[in-house]
């Protein structure tokens, strides 16, 4: 991938070793940073629905109930420069 370009990872479970913490370790090897701005887009994507999730510093968490669906994890982050 080029340097500024996009990964969005994602995931249909809530267990933080499968989301955030997988994204830091995975920020920690690799040269790619997480996107602040992907947690509003997603909940503009929604129409506002009224919950924002629950962002954590690399992502945001769908809960059931809170959310149309069964729970999801997304992150959304970008490339820093060659690997």
């Amino acid at each position: 991938m080029k340097p500024g370009g996009t990964l969005l990872y994602s995931t249909c479970t809530l267990n933080p070793a499968e989301n955030v913490t997988q994204m830091q370790r995975f920020c920690e090897r690799f040269p790619f940073t997480p996107d602040p701005s992907a947690a509003q887009e997603l909940y503009e994507a929604l129409g506002g629905c009224g919950y924002g999730g629950f962002p954590d510093p690399y992502g945001i968490t769908l809960l059931p109930g809170e959310y149309p669906g069964e729970g999801f994890y997304l992150c959304r982050l970008k490339k820093n420069r060659s690997f």
